[in-house]
Order: C-alpha cells, then structure tokens, then sequence
C-alpha cells in the first residue's frame, strides 16, 4: 500500500522519476516492518544509481543504518498490517533505536530514548539537520572545506553577467548552514561539475531573456544552495537550453 500524504507530495514528485521508481520497489520488497535488508541488490535490479539512493536518504524517505540495511520511514503511514498476519522483522537491533514521532513516520532515538539522528549510518548521514543548522562530523570538516572551496570558486568562475559573491572569504551563517546541508545531501558533491555545466548551457538560467514575468531574471547562489529542490531540478535538465557561447572566464 502507499499513501498519497507521501507520494502526492511536491517534494516527492519533483524527484527523478528513477528515484520515485526505485523507492517504489523498495517498498514492494519492505518485510512487515519497513526493513530492507538488500538495498543496493534492487538498485542493480531496477538499474537505478547512487544518486537515486542518496537523494532518498538526504530527503529522509529512507533510513540506513550500518549494517547495511535501511528501513521505509513513511512504512507505517502507508501499511497497517493485522496482527494475525503481521511477521516482526528480524532487524530487533535497528528496529530498537527506532520511535515513532507525532505523524506516524519512524525516526530515530537517542541513548537516552529521545528522538534524533545520530544512530544512522555515518556514510550516508555525515551531520545533523537542527533547527535549520548543521554540523559536520571531525573526520569530514577537511572534505567539507574542499567542497566549499569549489563550490564557491565555480560559483565566482561564472559568465560576467551572474551577481557575485562580494567576499567568499567571508560567508554569512545562514549561507554556510545551505552549503553544510548541499553537503549532507552528497548529491551535490559528487555532480557539482554537470550541475555548473548545465547551467552554463541554460539560456534561461543565464539570462532570463523569456519576454515574460521573469524576464531578465538571473540564477543567484541563494537560489542554487538555498532551496533542496532546485539544483535537482538543474540535474533534471529542467532548465536546459542552448549553448551560450563563452561562459566561464
């Protein structure tokens, strides 16, 4: 069963669609629990990638946990299964650092019993989201930094007409909580050169010449790290246009 509070989401449905497919077959294979012990087996089946995964686990439509296996956060939204015919998975450890919270979704619970983040898989989850902040582990501020670096190097290596960064040795609190969590999410990391390059190709996204409401309107580093939805959408080719000639200086 799946539930349309889950599936008819915005958020949900501006994921690639090969996303949406392999959360799909995730949820086909769930046990009675939520728990899949064979993530990466129905990747190869479905013939989606890591990308897909990672997006499900930066947006917290799965959870992982070391050993491998992950579990169906919104399982218990979208299955209520009878008593009499309800098989406990066989994953007790993980299922028991697991709550539930207010809406019915699983979450994860601290030592104490309190709920958080923290029991989840490190490779994956490598900070944690708080009241809009994050912090980065020890063992990944040095991969953190290299990654900001880059990030705002491409940024500033853009086509003369982008509005820059007036001091990128400076960055305010609230730019750097967008790029910790554009880290977290690893997409970002792992294709930040095809997303500079696509945009580079947007006429769009460059200009905003469209002759209509958002005409002369132009991409803003706000606009690429602020939102978790737009620099997907990039990747999707949603803004995909010709060529523009001479882009990077």
């Amino acid at each position: 069963m799946f539930s349309n509070k889950i599936i008819d989401t915005d958020v949900f449905l501006e994921m690639p669609i090969s996303t949406q497919l392999l959360y799909f077959h995730l949820c086909m294979r769930a046990d009675d629990d939520g728990f899949v012990a064979n993530p990466k087996k129905i990747m190869k089946i479905t013939g989606c990638g890591t990308d897909d995964i990672k997006i499900l686990f930066a947006k917290r439509y799965l959870l992982p946990f070391e050993t491998g296996v992950c579990v169906i956060k919104h399982w218990l939204i979208h299955n209520q299964i009878r008593k009499d015919r309800h098989n406990e998975t066989t994953y007790l450890t993980e299922k028991n650092t697991l709550g539930i919270n207010d809406f019915g979704a699983y979450t994860e619970k601290e030592k104490n019993g309190c709920q958080n983040g923290n029991q989840m898989a490190t490779q994956v989850r490598l900070g944690k989201v708080s009241k809009g902040k994050v912090s980065i582990d020890k063992e990944s501020k040095d991969k953190y930094k290299e990654f900001e670096n880059k990030l705002l190097l491409m940024w500033q290596s853009l086509c003369d007409s982008f509005p820059k960064i007036s001091n990128i040795t400076v960055i305010s609190q609230t730019r750097r909580s967008h790029i910790k969590q554009r880290f977290e999410e690893k997409v970002m990391v792992d294709r930040m050169d095809e997303i500079f390059k696509f945009i580079s190709e947007s006429e769009f996204l460059t200009n905003g010449s469209t002759g209509g409401k958002h005409d002369n309107w132009r991409i803003s580093f706000d606009w690429l790290i602020g939102n978790d939805n737009n620099y997907l959408k990039v990747l999707e080719g949603k803004y995909k246009g010709e060529p523009k000639v001479r882009v990077f200086r």
